[in-house]
């Protein structure tokens, strides 16, 4: 972490515990209030973090479940098509094979069917005890970034869900990816050779994402070879990770998923709500969407669990 960082988490305690600011501590909060103004957040001890500054939180738990590794998600991200400092809502087209046709395109083409990303916002707030910010400064530093990296653990369980879209007037949410119609009950190899082969039909690029449930139902089928081979699940590399859903396991093209995150990772402080308390509110915040380009590049499988 470079100074800068480190001198804005300083001013950031200060803050907290309503201290006065030196004249260099008042210009560092002052460039970093102006920079989360050009990036249309408005409110004062506002700051904004690259989204992909991750930590180990090895012991966070959120939802009774611990929190995926950063190398889960770090590889999740890598392999998803993912474009970050996005202003305003986007379209991405739906590719339909069907329409695609030698000759002149028609009206059916691939303009007519688009997805929409628009800013979902995903949030976490963390109470904090003063006492225990003034006696260790880095620990409100590892609680911020444990929180971002819950809100990816949030982004990515999510996608690779049943869930359906909320739109309320509290709470927008996406879509899951996975339609529980097309969902194959698996009880045996061959229905994850049909799996593979169905993507592998339209992309050379699939890899498993499976719930560690099923990787230890799938270490149980009675084969003549180990199914897992050289970090390999079908001569397939495989993630094994808790953002899948107990019991899943689904074959997936990423570089097909898009996610978009709109402006920065966004951290606030609010050293009021609970002062009397004596504690301080962090608020983590970031704004997200994603889309499949088509349906034929995932399919899904389950164990019965």
């Amino acid at each position: 972490m470079n100074n800068d960082t480190l001198n804005l988490f300083q001013v950031v305690n200060k803050l907290a515990s309503k201290e006065k600011l030196s004249i260099i501590e008042q210009r560092i909060n002052d460039n970093a209030i102006k920079r989360a103004k050009e990036f249309g957040i408005a409110p004062t001890s506002h700051y904004n973090f690259e989204l992909r500054d991750i930590v180990k939180p090895n012991w966070l738990k959120t939802e009774n479940k611990y929190i995926s590794s950063d190398n889960d998600i770090k590889e999740l991200i890598s392999r998803c098509t993912y474009i970050q400092n996005v202003r305003n809502s986007i379209k991405f087209p739906y590719i339909e094979f069907e329409n695609i046709k030698w000759g002149t395109p028609t009206n059916n083409g691939l303009i007519e069917n688009e997805k929409i990303h628009k800013a979902n916002r995903l949030a976490e707030r963390l109470s904090i005890s003063k006492l225990l910010l003034l006696s260790q400064p880095d620990f409100q530093l590892n609680m911020e970034q444990m929180a971002i990296n819950a809100l990816y653990q949030k982004l990515f369980s999510t996608m690779f869900s049943t869930a359906e879209e909320i739109t309320t007037e509290n709470e927008e949410s996406p879509k899951g990816l996975i339609d529980e119609n097309d969902v194959i009950t698996i009880s045996g190899v061959t229905d994850l050779i049909d799996l593979q082969g169905d993507v592998d039909k339209v992309t050379d690029k699939g890899i498993w994402v499976i719930s560690p449930t099923a990787k230890k139902q799938l270490n149980t089928l009675n084969l003549s070879t180990p199914i897992f081979y050289n970090n390999q699940l079908l001569n397939s590399p495989y993630i094994c990770t808790n953002l899948a859903e107990d019991g899943y396991l689904l074959y997936i093209d990423l570089s097909k998923v898009c996610v978009t995150q709109f402006g920065l990772m966004g951290v606030s402080v609010d050293a009021y709500t609970h002062a009397k308390d004596g504690y301080t509110d962090v608020i983590v915040e970031g704004y997200f969407d994603y889309s499949l380009a088509n349906e034929k590049f995932i399919s899904v499988g389950k164990f019965i669990v």
